[in-house]
């Protein structure tokens, strides 16, 4: 599994502490879905340490063809995901993580690259980070991307044949500062160390 179990567990703590956890069942593939961010677990495969996280928030999986909405003040609510395609796409752009970042409102977020515009977008960095090689194991297939789906340009996936990653871009575009920022990065490159 390429995920880091720390930072696993911030992420579905916060989406439970938020908006609600959503755990969706799709014909024995388990989909955790935040506010900014979505993981499948091809088949309901997962480690024991992350599939024990998640049972600490929810109780029981759901049963195939099921899905629901778990929060912190004890809500257990059923939701309609009949739409849900979201890992059914196309591979569009691939982009690079720079070792830039900046500090937001929001908190710390990662500059990434668009590897064919050279345009630079933001992302919050606990969304990068949470991508670990180092925890590959021997026989764990290297994923691939980040990349964006076709027409879904405000995402980037990570993925190999038993587990799926995506995260929201953030969107930058009512900040005036932070655009001309971005703006002002093309075409310089970010991977220089000093």
């Amino acid at each position: 599994m390429f995920l880091n179990a720390t930072i696993f567990k911030k992420l579905i703590n916060n989406a439970y502490k938020g908006t609600g956890l959503h755990v969706h069942n799709k014909n024995g593939d388990i989909i955790l879905r935040g506010s900014s961010w979505i993981i499948l677990f091809v088949n309901g495969k997962m480690p024991k340490e992350i599939k024990g996280e998640i049972i600490k928030l929810i109780g029981d999986f759901p049963l195939k063809g099921e899905a629901f909405r778990v929060n912190k003040d004890g809500e257990h609510m059923a939701i309609d995901v009949s739409d849900e395609t979201v890992f059914e796409l196309d591979v569009d752009n691939t982009y690079k993580i720079t070792n830039l970042s900046v500090e937001t409102s929001e908190g710390k977020c990662n500059i990434i690259e668009n590897n064919i515009t050279d345009e630079k977008y933001l992302i919050n960095a606990m969304y990068t980070d949470i991508v670990d090689l180092d925890r590959l194991g021997e026989n764990d297939e290297f994923p691939e991307g980040p990349y964006t789906p076709v027409n879904r340009d405000y995402a980037l996936i990570w993925q190999n044949s038993e587990l799926r990653y995506m995260a929201f871009i953030k969107d930058c575009s009512s900040n005036k500062k932070i655009s001309e920022m971005l703006s002002a990065l093309k075409g310089v490159d970010c991977n220089i160390r000093i």
